[in-house]
């Protein structure tokens, strides 16, 4: 079996930098640092180690008496490049308490060894075991010092070794240490975890103390004020622990012997943990990064460990906490948080089985509660929860889907309490549809959308940069004409939802942190209820990742940009507008009327105008550009086939328009001028009035057909049978033409047929 100081040489020669080459058992040296004084013995000062000066003396020279002197000690069995320190004029041994900044203390025995580190010409002298804990002669105190301090070789840690006397008789002492080190704990150290024994018990330290219980403070756990301190500690009952693992649970309880108790739950930053008499928690056994240490976590507790804190003068142990940030569990290889399991004898097996016995007591008293939240007979969701036996059911934590309920019939049992471990199946309804249309993939997509977000600065998705990034084009409003502002939606709420992009083929596809950028796969998303209160929200909704809590966001700190937030607020809410287009052929007759529910662009190659009065048998057109308001009857010119696209926001009505019309065939009551190649060509002639389509007495209605415009005369305005257009300001005969669309023949005021107008006058 191999003894506990084998084991932490080992991992302590890893660490040392170079061997000191100097004369042991039989030399005294001076130890003096680089400009801060030398150690010595004062008797004065309650048999402690000191310095000749806290100020800059560089030249201090010692003055050759004993208690200035010091031997490195060693034996046979001691382990590589560790001595230890003897005062010679104390005839005592220098002392690391187990704590940085406190001074040195002088004990008869032996209680620690130190390792030297070798940088060049000087040495320093360090704790075994750390990385930095060296002997300091301070500068910053009123009086002399010198203690353990815990930072990189420097002025007041680098030390000269001066051999001031040899050939000495140190038998006595090291008979000493042979003794210290024969008594030093015989263990098997736990190098893992799964090797932990029910059927043992052990000893649990780190470098700054021996876990313990104290019976002079018997309510919390506590340690030795130096892992050297129990030099016999395996034969204490109070350094002894039971890490039980349950068979039924995996789970880990940690159970004092001396105690008698169970170590309970604290979970204050700092706070102190009770040893309670029934079991009330479980531990997570955490290995560190060395291997063969260990930390221990309550399982609801992850970012908190039980820790020998150093920086008081008492020592104790407290929940040392981490954060999420730094991944949790922070302390997990700090020097007070990272314990080495040494196994020691069996104990009375009635004490195992009293354990054993209480465990059992309490997880049989903790019961499993598993909901399964289904919909068409598949699993959506799993959702378990320890409650205590008799407690009420646990609430439903699982974030639904959007617009997705339980069944109301099936939470009737959370009325009652639990008695036992329970599998339930919850139902899931839709009660509310989504806000879009889907399509299982994307090349079904028929409804597409423009897509707005943030109510407080308004921007349409769709301003894609080169490499694919997608950015929320604030402001935004009346411009967005080309298809990287449109967007389909695939999938549904269970399985998340895709968004594809018309424009470029691509969908949206997040990391969960950074900008929003096009991919050919893209990412699946939740679709959540916006948190947003404003009433423009009302048909909002937010896009969760699908395996996060990260919402898409127009945020605010990288203006344009599509990223991330944690909120449903009003940066993260959605709102949709149904894109739509109408594709319109002009004939060659070269005109035509429109009439669309929804705003939309004006394509290039067609002028569009409507009709804000007559005069002299023509019709007075109005140019209309950019964007052709909703429910606007126009006037279309040019031959050709036109995509009018749905404009993202609408246009203000324009004024003084006679044009009306209507999105589905209609019958429009009384008397108004519809487009027609007539007796007088292409122009606007009186509709010929008829039943309506309930056949309704009289005449007096007429037929509207779908996406047509008529305009109607004001009342004041003495109704002619035809009106044309006025093409140059100045005849209007280009609009008579004949059945084959040849101009009618023409005639001056004195008979003659003319074959042109060449001057002007009355023809």
């Amino acid at each position: 079996m191999k003894r506990f100081t084998l084991i932490l040489s080992l991992m302590v020669a890893m660490v040392t930098t170079a061997m000191a080459q100097i004369t042991t058992n039989t030399s005294a040296y001076t130890i003096k640092s680089v400009n801060r004084g030398y150690l010595y013995y004062d008797a004065n000062n309650a048999g402690s180690v000191t310095s000749s000066s806290h100020t800059n003396l560089v030249d201090a020279t010692p003055t050759g008496e004993t208690n200035e002197q010091f031997a490195f000690l060693r034996t046979n069995n001691t382990a590589e490049n560790q001595y230890y320190l003897y005062s010679i004029g104390a005839s005592q041994f220098v002392t690391y308490t187990g704590s940085n900044g406190v001074k040195l203390e002088l004990t008869a025995a032996p209680a620690c060894s130190w390792t030297l580190d070798a940088s060049g010409d000087y040495y320093g002298i360090k704790v075994p075991g750390t990385t930095n804990t060296y002997i300091n002669i301070t500068n910053w105190q009123a009086v002399n010092g010198c203690k353990v301090f815990g930072t990189n070789l420097d002025e007041g840690n680098k030390m000269t070794l001066t051999e001031v006397a040899t050939a000495l008789d140190l038998s006595a002492a090291i008979a000493k240490i042979e003794e210290y080190e024969a008594s030093l704990v015989p263990e098997v150290v736990i190098t893992d975890a799964a090797d932990l024994n029910n059927n043992k018990v052990y000893t649990m330290v780190t470098t700054r103390g021996w876990l313990i219980y104290n019976s002079a403070n018997p309510d919390v756990v506590a340690s030795t004020a130096s892992y050297t301190t129990f030099a016999t500690g395996a034969d204490v009952a109070a350094c002894q622990w039971a890490i039980y693992k349950s068979a039924t649970t995996s789970k880990y309880y940690l159970y004092n012997i001396g105690a008698g108790k169970f170590v309970g739950q604290n979970t204050e930053e700092s706070g102190r943990f009770p040893f309670v008499a029934e079991v009330t928690n479980d531990i997570q056994v955490v290995g560190s990064t060395t291997g063969t240490e260990y930390a221990f976590v309550f399982s609801t507790d992850n970012y908190g460990a039980i820790n020998h804190f150093n920086h008081t003068a008492a020592p104790g142990v407290a929940n040392w906490k981490g954060n999420a940030s730094s991944g949790g569990l922070r302390a997990l290889d700090d020097a007070g948080s990272a314990h080495r399991l040494v196994e020691v004898d069996d104990i009375d097996p009635s004490v195992l089985e009293a354990i054993a016995t209480a465990v059992a007591e309490f997880e049989n008293n903790t019961k499993i509660i598993t909901y399964k939240f289904m919909y068409n007979g598949n699993l959506v969701a799993t959702q378990e929860t320890e409650v205590e036996k008799g407690e009420a059911y646990p609430a439903i934590t699982v974030q639904a889907p959007y617009g997705v309920t339980p069944v109301a019939a099936d939470l009737a049992f959370m009325s009652g309490t639990v008695t036992g471990d329970e599998t339930i199946e919850i139902g899931l309804e839709v009660t509310k549809e989504l806000p879009f249309e889907t399509a299982a993939s994307a090349n079904a997509i028929t409804t597409w959308y423009l897509v707005r977000m943030h109510t407080n600065q308004p921007g349409y998705i769709g301003d894609i940069a080169e490499d694919n990034t997608v950015n929320v084009a604030p402001g935004k409003s009346s411009d967005v004409a080309n298809e990287n502002f449109i967007w389909g939606f695939v999938g549904d709420v269970f399985s998340g939802i895709t968004v594809v992009n018309k424009g470029t083929g691509k969908k949206l596809t997040s990391t969960g942190s950074g900008n929003v950028t096009l991919t050919d796969e893209g990412t699946p998303f939740f679709v959540a209820e916006t948190s947003e209160t404003s009433a423009n929200a009302t048909n909002g909704f937010c896009l969760r990742r699908n395996d996060s809590n990260q919402y898409l966001n127009a945020y605010y700190g990288n203006v344009g940009k599509l990223n991330h937030w944690d909120s449903t607020d009003a940066g993260s809410t959605f709102f949709l507008t149904e894109y739509e287009e109408a594709n319109v052929t002009v004939s060659n007759a070269n005109w035509a009327t429109m009439y669309l529910g929804y705003a939309v662009y004006v394509p290039e190659g067609v002028n569009v105008y409507t009709i804000s009065g007559v005069e002299n048998g023509y019709v007075t057109k109005v140019p209309v550009e950019g964007v052709i308001p909703a429910n606007t009857g126009v006037l279309l010119e040019n031959a050709g086939d036109f995509t009018f696209k749905k404009a993202a926001k609408d246009a203000a009505a324009i004024a003084d328009n006679l044009m009306n019309g209507s999105v589905e065939d209609s019958y429009v009551e009384g008397q108004a001028y519809v487009l027609a190649d007539g007796e007088n060509g292409v122009g606007f002639y009186k509709t010929k009035l008829n039943k309506n389509a309930e056949g309704g007495e009289g005449d007096t209605h007429f037929l509207n057909n779908a996406g047509k415009a008529y305009f109607v005369l004001p009342a004041t305005e003495t109704s002619a049978a035809y009106y044309g257009f006025d093409w140059s300001g100045t005849t209007g005969i280009e609009n008579v033409k004949g059945e084959n669309g040849n101009v009618k023949a023409i005639f001056d005021l004195t008979g003659r047929k003319v074959n042109s107008i060449s001057a002007p006058g009355i023809y």
